[in-house]
């Protein structure tokens, strides 16, 4: 089965294969690169706007070990958005690939702090006709490095390592600082015994670089000697499953939105299709009821749990292993990790007890020290006791298991009656022909707020907006009922996470019902 155990990453969308010791060397001379050749310094900023590959996989490794800070987008990012991240973070050099170079090759002209633009590989060398002299990190990991410089470059365990942005699901990104302390904690966290101990014998599938899931998974994996297959954040749902299938991949974290779509699709990506699929970690946003027991009856997973974070706190809340068996409640995302300190918090910031409502709070190694270079936000983020305000809205039981509600942020309120996109979700999602929903608030002069729904429909299926909303209003109680009405449509706008992205909704919705002219 595991024909690839001399590998320690798999490039899916290549198919390339890169044994332990090729990872090395190769990081190790790219990282001699910066610092000989780009002048990079210790703690200046690598930002690359590319791709998931294996290129840029071992090109992390080689910015941490010259001593830099690893900052990343997505690579379909707008130009406005580039620019914004860049005059915010500085960074000394910048990675790009072939459709984004010509962007990108502006932007470094238009800024001094920066030193160079390096193109991430061959293929994309290919698509530029600019210019034929550009050097590739991928032909820099061929170039021998001297010893006239030791390395990796050693630095402190509170040195900035990486710079996640915000997933932007909700608004503006904001470059949120993750040190070496919080890694080695979060690495920590996933081997320890009742989370996600990764062994030799493990094929991890890879989250986007450019959020904080594709970065723990990496490090995590050269950390338990498994193998990292990477898939590029562009592929669509079928596409993960059809590399799990070919690769033989045994284990990884899965979006509710992915796990969804399997749910809807099972005679296409049966049990047997995913028969080496063994750990599945559930995140990202909620996961309803239906979809559990949907994938739990169909699918023959050794472990199937549920799991709560943040790029701000790490890998926060999960069902530890000797629950999952047990474990009734589907509507939990577990238990506190090991390692880290939470509480729930009134709107005075006091704590309170189990079984209210309030926002979820955490202290400990993974927490972030902050944002950089937002004075303004970090002021508002930490209680005064250091504990860090995660936004969530939810609370915990008896027992001290947890129930995220959702973002404070994404709350609807109807005539002063909290309502949960999340609730509304998870009902839309137990018609059949419903593959992915969201639920957003918007204005409404006699209510305050109503909820919207957006829906993408099993691919076939046929449903009216008007059956939906039916179909919500006849199971609901009148504060949670579908005023604001129904949008089918072909495909949701997703962060580079898979994350459904709400911000890009909010823009599809006409102006005058955001600005509160709706009549109901």
């Amino acid at each position: 089965m595991f024909k690839y155990l001399n590998q320690v990453t798999i490039d899916c969308s290549m198919d390339r294969f890169w044994s332990k010791r090729q990872v090395l060397d190769s990081s190790l001379n790219f990282a001699y690169y910066l610092i000989n050749d780009c002048q990079l310094n210790k703690g200046e900023i690598v930002c690359f706007v590319t791709n998931n590959s294996d290129i840029h996989a071992i090109g992390i490794v080689g910015v941490l070990a010259a001593g830099g800070v690893y900052s990343s987008m997505a690579e379909h990012s707008a130009e406005r958005e580039i620019r914004e991240v860049i005059e915010n973070i500085k960074p000394a050099v910048l990675v790009c690939i072939g459709s984004n170079f010509q962007t990108m090759d502006d932007i470094a002209l238009d800024y001094p702090f920066v030193k160079k633009l390096l193109v991430i590989d061959e293929q994309s060398k290919q698509e530029i006709k600019k210019k034929s002299d550009l050097l590739t990190i991928e032909k820099i990991f061929e170039q021998k490095r001297k010893d006239n410089i030791p390395l990796p470059v050693i630095g402190d365990l509170d040195d900035c390592a990486t710079l996640v942005m915000s997933s932007g699901s909700t608004g503006r990104p904001k470059a949120i600082l993750r040190t070496h302390r919080n890694f080695l904690s979060t690495i920590a966290t996933m081997q320890h015994k009742e989370l996600c101990p990764l062994t030799a014998d493990e094929i991890f599938l890879s989250s986007g670089f450019c959020h904080i899931c594709g970065q723990r998974s990496l490090f995590s994996c050269i950390n338990g000697g498994s193998q990292l297959a990477i898939i590029r954040i562009e592929e669509k749902h079928e596409d993960a499953f059809s590399n799990i299938h070919k690769y033989n991949i045994t284990s990884g974290f899965i979006i509710t939105t992915q796990l969804n779509f399997l749910a809807k699709n099972f005679e296409k990506y049966d049990n047997n299709y995913l028969k080496t699929f063994r750990d599945v970690l559930a995140g990202g946003s909620h996961l309803s009821d239906s979809t559990y027991k949907s994938i739990v009856e169909k699918y023959d997973f050794d472990k199937f749990r549920s799991c709560y974070g943040m790029s701000e706190i790490g890998w926060a809340i999960v069902v530890y292993l000797s629950d999952q068996r047990r474990l009734s409640n589907t509507a939990t995302c577990g238990k506190v990790s090991p390692g880290l300190e939470c509480k729930v918090i009134d709107e005075n910031e006091q704590a309170i007890g189990p079984n209210v409502l309030g926002q979820l709070c955490f202290r400990g190694d993974q927490v972030t020290p902050g944002y950089l270079n937002n004075d303004k936000e970090n002021a508002k983020l930490f209680t005064s006791d250091g504990f860090l305000k995660s936004g969530d809205y939810g609370y915990y039981d008896d027992k001290e298991f947890f129930y995220v509600i959702g973002r404070f942020k994404e709350i609807i309120k109807v005539e002063g009656y909290v309502v949960s996109p999340a609730e509304l979700e998870h009902i839309l999602l137990q018609n059949k022909k419903i593959e992915n929903a969201a639920v957003i608030g918007i204005k409404d002069e006699e209510r305050d707020e109503i909820p919207m729904a957006f829906v993408t429909l099993v691919k076939g299926s046929q449903l009216t907006e008007k059956q939906i909303q039916d179909w919500v209003d006849s199971r609901v109680n009148y504060y949670k009922k579908l005023r604001g009405g129904v949008r089918i449509i072909d495909q949701f706008p997703l962060t580079p996470l898979k994350k459904i992205n709400k911000t890009e909704l909010k823009r599809m919705i006409p102006q005058e019902l955001l600005e509160g002219v709706v009549q109901s």
